[in-house]
């Protein structure tokens, strides 16, 4: 039969609504798409996250994505949709979602420890969701995002010095921490930093960690972050394509030498910035 004669359970003004990939896993992206057969509004959350629903005319649904945290304690996860339609019907659906891990290695650093270097984390942590929270509802981006930097995986131009979600202990502690993104490790001429897809520039600055940082909103909640850097060649407030030059790798902040620390966050997490090369969303 025909997609339209299908009703959920939830509403018969819905066809469907699919959640992927399942399961989610601590540091990935999870996407959801309610198939509506007429216009409403929809809001949700995910564990202890709120979910943005926003309309894809082409496609013909709604989609909220979602980052994962890499320290997300596996085990279930709660999931609660709710959607009012022009006439006034509304609907509420909650199921819970298997949350796997991410397998992530760890790695002991040895640090000085000082309570002033958990301050300073906090603090910047703290900037970077403010950054984080002024966010676009236009999607600037349409397809997969490409690396940063020159180069390529399939002939060894592109190497990682650090890879995400990797559990850091210091001094043999617990492991409370993990790296929130790639880190590219400088195998080529080329120093350049370019835009993964389209988006505006939000921030340009110095933090003490970071060093010189920017981030790009690509709208909807999705945000990609520069680290370490060089110098700036964009300003804050620019627009730009992928592959646009964007600044030059560098060793600012708190580095042991020159690399980009790149990463991606949806929804205010840090996720897997491999979901978003390898994949297309929504």
């Amino acid at each position: 039969g025909e997609t339209s004669d299908i009703v959920s359970v939830f509403s018969e003004k819905i066809s469907r609504i699919d959640v992927g990939p399942l399961p989610v896993s601590q540091g990935h992206t999870m996407a959801i798409y309610i198939y509506a057969k007429e216009p409403g509004s929809f809001s949700g959350t995910a564990g202890d996250k709120t979910l943005a629903f926003y309309q894809d005319t082409d496609k013909g649904f709604y989609y909220a994505l979602n980052g994962i945290s890499a320290i997300a304690q596996p085990g279930l996860m709660p999931l609660k949709i709710s959607g009012q339609f022009e006439n006034g019907e509304k609907f509420t659906v909650e199921q819970n979602l298997l949350l796997t891990s991410g397998g992530y290695r760890s790695e002991n650093l040895s640090v000085e420890q000082t309570t002033v270097e958990q301050n300073v984390i906090q603090s910047e942590n703290e900037r970077i969701q403010e950054i984080l929270s002024s966010i676009s509802p236009d999607r600037y981006w349409t397809d997969s995002f490409r690396f940063p930097v020159d180069g390529s995986l399939v002939d060894d131009t592109i190497a990682f010095s650090s890879t995400f979600g990797s559990r850091r202990s210091y001094n043999n502690g617990q492991y409370t921490g993990y790296h929130g993104g790639l880190d590219f490790s400088v195998v080529l001429m080329s120093l350049n930093i370019y835009a993964p897809a389209p988006g505006k520039v939000i921030y340009t600055g110095q933090m003490n960690i970071r060093g010189n940082t920017l981030f790009i909103d690509h709208g909807q909640g999705v945000v990609s972050g520069y680290a370490h850097m060089q110098e700036f060649k964009v300003n804050i407030g620019d627009m730009v394509e992928q592959g646009q030059l964007i600044g030059l790798i560098g060793k600012t902040g708190r580095v042991t030498g020159p690399h980009l620390h790149w990463d991606i966050f949806i929804n205010g997490t840090p996720v897997d910035p491999f979901d978003w090369v390898e994949n297309r969303y929504p």
